[in-house]
């Protein structure tokens, strides 16, 4: 049986004003019935901050990202934005050619469909086309740049030598940028920075991480190279360095490991040669994990004594560096929990979870307390700012001084 809809008509929106003890003069002269519609679209609604909405109003790409197994996100070309379902006590309807009467600044109807009308009070129909008692809102949040990692650890380059085996194992998991950007939850810009923090290198077109094993042969024939030439360590030539070893590694190797410990000088030897300076802490850092990696990965992983290790260290960085066990942040934590010889131990901030409640829960099983100095190279990479360190660390663990230092251990029957 058919319903018929009833229509309104001016008699009744003037009967409705003298009710409600209104004034005709005070109320603009669109008057606008709303009908629900007999079907509706499988919309969603999204809240956007000023930010993405200044992006879209400039032609820029916003993009929605996620494999089926994942959570979506929304990318702009800087930034990558979580979403989330916020509720409202407020029904919100889905009007879209509901008339605004609010005049603008010169007087006029603000989208030009109404105005005064000679002071004749008009009336039109208009459908809701939904109705919401939620919506979508988004949130700033790091990329989830760990997938990146587990894509490229498929077909590590490990040499010429062993590449067709490499190729032969990765299939066709070889990836380009654009391939990576469209698999990665993380904006244009932050896969860039990604890649770089990974230290990625882009080998015929496709992008790969270098085997530790290879990539410590190479930056040790290029420690030998300056030994042999007594270079001083802030003036190393790029160029000669890359044509002396392109005979051992593949040119496109040689500059990419020499550009990810050295930085450039701005200055050229008398040959025209730019010159570039070795980056103090990120050799040591990498020397240090060369040292733990085999007692890591043994099967008695009980650590490295803590004295002997420190001279171990020295004894392999280049001559004029100095080692810190602040260059082991992120990287080693050093264990005197037992009351015995400290031992150091090598735990690599990507081996822990990406969830910060999960990579919380997984600090506090593997030692009971952490200093401040600790536990924060940890927590930074999976906080969007400083303050949300703190924030994390308020939420998931509880605080107090030991020795006039800050120290954070679980919270008692916190469940993650």
């Amino acid at each position: 049986m058919e319903v018929l809809r009833y229509e309104r008509k001016l008699e009744d929106v003037t009967e409705v004003i003298g009710h409600a003890k209104l004034a005709e003069d005070d109320l603009a002269p669109q008057s606008q019935a709303l009908f629900i519609s007999d079907s509706f679209e499988d919309y969603k609604l999204l809240e956007l901050n000023s930010s993405i909405q200044t992006t879209l109003s400039e032609g820029q790409r916003v993009v929605f990202k996620g494999e089926e197994h994942e959570k979506a996100v929304l990318c702009t070309e800087n930034e990558t934005y979580e979403i989330l379902e916020a509720e409202t006590s407020n029904t919100l309807l889905l009007v879209p050619e509901l008339i605004f009467a609010f005049p603008s600044k010169d007087g006029t109807a603000q989208n030009g469909e109404t105005g005064e009308q000679n002071g004749i009070r008009h009336l039109s129909n208009v459908v809701v086309t939904g109705i919401f008692n939620s919506y979508l809102e988004v949130r700033k949040m790091k990329p989830r740049l760990r997938k990146l990692e587990e894509l490229l650890a498929f077909s590590e380059y490990k040499g010429s030598e062993l590449e067709k085996e490499v190729l032969a194992s990765a299939g066709s998991r070889l990836y380009s940028r654009d391939d990576l950007l469209t698999l990665v939850q993380a904006s244009s810009r932050e896969l860039d920075e990604g890649l770089q923090q990974i230290a990625a290198c882009e080998i015929n077109g496709k992008w790969r991480l270098l085997d530790f094993d290879y990539c410590f042969r190479v930056l040790s024939q290029i420690q030998n190279l300056i030994d042999s030439n007594s270079w001083p360590l802030n003036a190393i030539p790029e160029n000669e360095t890359v044509d002396t070893l392109k005979d051992l590694f593949p040119e496109t190797i040689v500059r990419h490991v020499f550009h990810q410990f050295t930085t450039p000088q701005y200055e050229r030897n008398e040959e025209g040669d730019a010159l570039f300076e070795l980056i103090e802490d990120k050799v040591c850092r990498f020397l240090a994990e060369a040292l733990l990696r085999p007692l890591a990965n043994s099967q008695d992983a009980t650590g490295f004594d803590l004295q002997q290790f420190l001279a171990a260290w020295q004894h392999s960085v280049p001559e004029g560096m100095q080692t810190n066990v602040k260059q082991l942040a992120g990287l080693a934590v050093i264990d005197d929990s037992t009351g015995k010889t400290p031992q150091v131990k090598l735990l690599p901030e990507k081996s822990l979870p990406e969830g910060a409640s999960e990579r919380l829960q997984q600090l506090f099983s593997i030692r009971q307390q952490w200093t401040l100095d600790e536990i924060q190279p940890y927590i930074e990479p999976v906080a969007v700012n400083a303050a949300d360190v703190n924030r994390l660390l308020m939420k998931h663990a509880r605080s107090f001084m030991s020795n006039g230092k800050r120290c954070y251990t679980a919270r008692h029957g916190q469940k993650n």
